[in-house]
């Protein structure tokens, strides 16, 4: 990225961020052995008519790997 992220893409990102860690912070207490995370975050972005931008939609997808407990991490 030149010049690099927006406003909007760095919300984005600390909310990817700060979910992954709350999910491996229950994980852990949950004794549960995740051996790996990936966060998809995708969002619908709506001009609106005063001339700025909001989020419509934000949805984070969590991909888990380890010896989990299906019920767990539901």
């Amino acid at each position: 990225l030149e010049g690099g992220m927006s406003p909007m893409q760095l919300l984005l990102a600390g909310i990817g961020g700060c979910s992954a860690i709350d999910v491996i912070s229950i994980l852990e207490k949950q004794k549960q052995k995740l051996s790996g995370l990936t966060v998809e975050v995708n969002a619908e972005k709506v001009k609106m008519k005063e001339g700025y931008s909001e989020f419509k939609e934000i949805h984070l997808h969590f991909k888990l790997s380890g010896k989990l407990d299906t019920k767990k991490v539901e």
